[in-house]
């Protein structure tokens, strides 16, 4: 699709997911309106992506484990809208092809909540001014006896042997433990803790083959080996835990303020300190918060358990800052912990975001993607400063 103008393709497939989910605001209309008369090229872009056949054709290359379900989904939700004073069927494969140009580019939309006309932003553009990458997988390994291990800065292969485990980076970057010697006994235990910065996360593999993705600014203390009657881990920040199942020792997890007793699940934790609450979300087993039984979809948080977007509370795991219904103070301290910055706000401001955007961006692509939706950004260094 080719067209003469700064508007992008992003910005056109979010139109039209708009348009399949409701009339356009007189803003986007004339944005729209001004787009088609800039160039006879726009219109035919309009053109070919009322084409079926068209948008089969561009999106084969297109690989995405769920687009069959995105396929009916959109087949079941075409729309009329109103364009120019004209009545016009929105096929289904419009919304499709607009969730396909969305989901592969990563553009998004955003609006403030609930005062202000509904916004949108497209990608934003890598800016001239100094940028910051986002987060990476950075750790430090601590030993038993105090010694550290940069884990970004070592090879793969053994990093080190703490009594009858041996410690090891794989070759998809993780730290694994390897028992040679089983055997349940209390003495001399002993415990590593991975911790991340500011801008880091880092995947484990505890020494009975549970996988845990620790979050940016988040650490786990964990014996090397588990010898006693259960399998007990403390963490502060981030972490999401795939528990492999044992009946006979149970999975224990410890935060500042909660216990969470499983047998074999996956579930997170939200436990960092800045956040108002701890949360523990399930997303498939069971686990006991304290005295609390959590089913599948439900999360525990200062004695209530509740029903949770599960998608949300582990998108940062998949790659993705997921901000639907999220104030700005909430996305700001997400974002100061990937990127390693600080947020100062030059004023107060109350908006609440929708939208998804990768974690793979930069910055400033962050920013200039939010900038206007109910808050605008200056950044200064490593200082992020937000106003209305």
């Amino acid at each position: 699709m080719q067209n003469d103008l700064v508007f992008s393709d992003e910005l056109l497939a979010v139109l039209f997911k708009k348009w399949s989910d409701q009339p356009l605001t007189p803003a986007e209309e004339q944005l729209l309106a001004g787009w088609l008369a800039a160039s006879p090229s726009n219109n035919k872009a309009i053109d070919e992506i009322l084409d079926e056949n068209w948008v089969k054709t561009n999106l084969k290359g297109w690989n995405n484990p769920n687009a069959e379900q995105i396929w009916d989904r959109s087949r079941a939700q075409a729309a009329v809208v109103t364009l120019n004073n004209r009545k016009r069927l929105i096929p289904y494969w419009v919304r499709f092809a607009a969730a396909m140009v969305l989901i592969a580019t990563g553009a998004w939309f955003w609006w403030p909540q609930p005062n202000a006309d509904k916004q949108v932003i497209t990608e934003a553009q890598q800016s001239d001014t100094k940028d910051i990458p986002p987060g990476t997988r950075i750790a430090t390994l601590t030993l038993s006896d105090g010694s550290s291990i940069l884990l970004d800065s070592v090879t793969n292969g053994k990093l080190a042997s703490q009594g009858n485990t041996e410690i090891r980076k794989d070759t998809a970057g993780r730290v694994s433990y390897s028992v040679t010697h089983n055997g349940r006994s209390t003495e001399d235990i002993r415990y590593n803790t991975m911790s991340t910065p500011n801008g880091g996360q880092y995947q484990l593999v505890l020494p009975d083959g549970t996988i845990v993705f620790l979050n940016a600014a988040s650490s786990i203390t964990y014996p090397v080996a588990f010898t006693t009657n259960t399998r007990t881990v403390k963490i502060t920040g981030e972490a999401y835990f795939e528990v492999v199942a044992d009946a006979r020792q149970p999975f224990i997890v410890e935060t500042s303020k909660d216990k969470i007793t499983v047998l074999g699940t996956r579930f997170n934790i939200n436990a960092y300190a800045d956040e108002k609450v701890v949360k523990s979300s399930l997303m498939e087993g069971s686990i006991k918060v304290n005295d609390r039984i959590l089913k599948p979809g439900e999360a525990y948080s200062n004695g209530k358990v509740f029903a949770t977007n599960t998608d949300q509370d582990i998108a940062w795991k998949n790659g993705i800052f997921d901000f639907n219904n999220v104030s700005v103070q909430d996305a700001m301290r997400q974002l100061s912990r990937w990127y390693n910055v600080q947020v100062v706000y030059d004023e107060p401001v109350d908006e609440t975001f929708i939208g998804k955007i990768g974690r793979n961006l930069t910055l400033n692509q962050v920013l200039k993607t939010m900038e206007g939706a109910g808050a605008h950004f200056r950044l200064e260094g490593k200082t992020l400063h937000v106003s209305r």
